[in-house]
């Protein structure tokens, strides 16, 4: 806790980053751009991560801008002793780990879940950036978007 910031300060229920110790500020959303994918889905078989069709572009305005990249809804099916790995890229670049963001497993029956990522990428440029949904699995067929659902994907510039 910030002992600078005073129930004074903040008394007329407005945090500004006037009333905030130095250093820190608030940040202000810039531009928002989604995309949504409401197509019964892809398939795949493969062990490394590729993409399923669902991508959004954004244009930071500035180096020092952050983005946020939250995916939502969706489902995701796995069968048979199957496993799913999803994760979100930023042009060629994973953003998550080897297996990505999220995982979906199945024991001897099948799994369908929804899909919820997010995460606050440090591009450093002011280029055209592409945000994609990639899959892939080490056991087998994992479907995404099997059911005829919709998934959204959001890029939100937050200015430093």
């Amino acid at each position: 806790v910030d002992a600078n910031v005073t129930t004074a300060k903040i008394a007329d229920n407005a945090v500004t980053s006037a009333k905030l110790a130095s250093g820190l500020a608030l940040g202000k959303i810039g531009q928002v751009v989604s995309a949504v994918y409401d197509t019964t889905g892809t398939s795949t078989s493969s062990s490394s991560f590729v993409a399923m069709g669902l991508s959004v572009a954004i244009t930071p305005s500035a180096t020092s801008s952050k983005i946020l990249v939250q995916v939502s809804g969706g489902s995701v099916y796995t069968a048979n002793d199957k496993n799913g790995w999803i994760t979100i890229y930023r042009d060629s670049t994973n953003l998550g780990n080897t297996n990505g963001f999220q995982g979906h497993f199945a024991n001897s029956s099948y799994l369908l879940g929804a899909l919820s990522m997010s995460t606050l990428d440090s591009p450093s440029s002011t280029s055209a950036i592409t945000y994609a949904v990639y899959i892939k699995t080490t056991s087998g067929p994992v479907n995404f978007q099997s059911q005829p659902t919709r998934t959204v994907i959001t890029a939100m510039e937050v200015l430093a």
